[in-house]
């Protein structure tokens, strides 16, 4: 496996990866790959912080479990009756709305990112609200697979709103994620707060430049992130993200042997809500793929210039969290977990293949793609522009 992660590694042009495998309630390997920044000697390894962008879905699902598990919310729960103020631009789906309908993608909402990409840095929580207050499903709830954002990000403020109602929203999720996930699985690195994420031992984001070669991408790219943050705004490493793997592997339980939560609320989470092909589907804040003949649950993060997947087969106790911090990698989501399972199930041989395909793919598109590129512009087509542009 570690021979497959080099080799990927140079065919992808990935600087960091870092890398952590459960199997039996035990940890087998949690370590490093590379470096966290391209050309610095720094290494990463499995205490190194990653922007885990939308592995935070399943986070705050987990949040939300535990409140349906005390009693104090259902999933069925209309979000009106939680939060009065709260509508779509549509009343009939306003009061149909359920808190499993915001994190199941099956509310045939669009997938909608610039009005909170655009947004300032400091947003507040409120911002989703105002989001969804301009959309309108396109479907029926339950008739199509629709991923978006904003309501996700919602169902997170809601729950934290149920369980600290006198907070404001963004101070109610970040109390709620703290006191009922991340100090109770011992998740002591994992924050919100991007300032003490970019401190130590963090990864740099790595992108593709305009001539083809990898590029550090400006960190206050992803900060607007921040506003939407129960649906990707989770800085976190393998240690950490283990942990949270190993409780779904082991029905609610922690490691000393006490119930967290009940078996039936965290694999509520599991059930299918909408099909998103012929053997998968997703279900709250979670993705299940049952092509190989065993379920395989997962959920992936695609943040600027990072990359990342938590993947874990429950029928064997075997469970995977891969870290990266090149937008390059991204094959490496579904390349290792295959890996993995021709590793482990002694699988057909497929992993090697579908990473030199997608290399040899990225250099054809960056190539084809410089080639219509004139850079920097001449000066006649440079003429034709706003003599003054300003972009904060």
């Amino acid at each position: 496996l570690k021979a497959f992660v080099r080799r990927s590694q140079r065919l992808l042009g990935v600087p960091g990866l870092s890398l952590g495998i459960v199997q039996g309630g035990k940890v087998v390997y949690a370590g490093g790959f590379g470096v966290r920044e391209a050309g610095k000697p720094e290494p990463v390894d499995a205490d190194t912080l990653y922007l885990i962008a939308s592995n935070t879905k399943s986070l705050t699902t987990l949040m939300l479990a535990t409140l349906v598990d005390e009693g104090r919310l259902r999933w069925d729960t209309p979000v009106a009756e939680v939060l009065p103020d709260f509508k779509l631009a549509d009343a009939q789906a306003t009061a149909q709305m359920q808190i499993k309908h915001l994190s199941c993608a099956c509310a045939g909402l669009l997938y909608r990112n610039l009005d909170w990409e655009f947004a300032p840095p400091d947003a507040p929580a409120s911002i989703v609200f105002d989001i969804l207050a301009r959309m309108r499903p396109t479907s029926a709830f339950g008739a199509s697979y629709q991923y978006t954002n904003p309501p996700a990000a919602a169902a997170g403020y809601v729950g934290a709103h149920v369980a600290y109602p006198d907070l404001e929203l963004g101070q109610a999720y970040d109390r709620a994620m703290a006191e009922r996930v991340f100090a109770p699985l011992g998740m002591t690195r994992t924050t919100f707060d991007f300032d003490r994420a970019m401190r130590g031992n963090f990864a740099r984001s790595h992108g593709v430049g305009i001539d083809g070669g990898l590029e550090l991408i400006d960190p206050r790219r992803d900060r607007q992130m921040h506003a939407v943050r129960p649906t990707g705004g989770a800085w976190s490493n393998v240690h950490d993200l283990l942990a949270y793997v190993k409780l779904e592997l082991s029905g609610g339980q922690l490691d000393d042997g006490q119930r967290f939560i009940s078996e039936a609320a965290l694999r509520e989470r599991w059930k299918p809500q909408i099909a998103t092909g012929r053997d998968a589907w997703y279900g709250l804040g979670l993705d299940t793929d049952v092509s190989s003949g065993t379920p395989m649950l997962f959920h992936g993060g695609r943040p600027y210039g990072q990359r990342s997947n938590m993947a874990w087969w429950p029928q064997h106790g075997l469970g995977l969290v891969i870290l990266t911090n090149s937008s390059s990698g991204n094959v490496l989501m579904d390349a290792l977990p295959r890996k993995l399972m021709e590793l482990a199930f002694d699988a057909q041989p497929e992993a090697d293949s579908m990473v030199a395909a997608a290399a040899a793919g990225e250099r054809e598109q960056r190539q084809a793609r410089r080639r219509e590129w004139t850079f920097p512009a001449g000066k006649e087509r440079a003429a034709a522009l706003a003599p003054r542009y300003r972009n904060d």
